[in-house]
């Protein structure tokens, strides 16, 4: 990614904003896979943290055109 998505609260992201087209860094499948085990083994750990804490919730917002993953994303 050229930059990170950030929001935070009481400020508003414009999607037009955001280049469609970046692939991260990635520029095979192989690479994006890799990645992609690396980030679920951290969102695993930090899930964990979370749920121990018994304190906060966590909003995953998954925005996609029709036959965008969605689904598929939601399953894994």
């Amino acid at each position: 990614m050229k930059k990170p998505i950030v929001t935070r609260e009481g400020r508003r992201i414009r999607l037009a904003d955001v280049d469609p087209d970046d692939d991260a860094g990635l520029r095979n499948k192989s690479k994006a896979q890799a990645r992609l085990a690396e980030d679920l083994e951290r969102l695993r750990q930090l899930q964990l943290l979370l749920y121990a804490d018994n304190r906060y919730a966590l909003l995953v917002v998954i925005q996609a055109m029709d036959t965008g993953g969605k689904d598929g994303t939601i399953r894994s």
